[in-house]
């Protein structure tokens, strides 16, 4: 109840706003503010553009291969 309070009080739209868990609290930002944040390190931007590349790609299924051998053989 609280969270859709907070989305009419600031007229944005739930779907645009980044669910943020920390240990004690939930926060709720903009992707736009978060950009802002990440801007003013740019070590942390580096970081976590490599985070997300490594996750992206143990996300994707792997490709499997066809093989033309014989099965019998193995």
């Amino acid at each position: 109840m609280e969270t859709q309070e907070v989305y009419q009080a600031g007229g944005q739209t739930p779907g645009r706003f980044v669910e943020i868990k920390l240990p004690r609290c939930v926060i709720f930002l903009l992707p736009e503010e978060i950009t802002r944040l990440l801007q003013q390190d740019p070590g942390l931007w580096e970081k976590a553009l490599r985070r997300g590349k490594a996750i992206t790609r143990n996300r994707r299924p792997a490709k499997v291969v066809e093989c033309d051998r014989d099965p019998e053989r193995f």
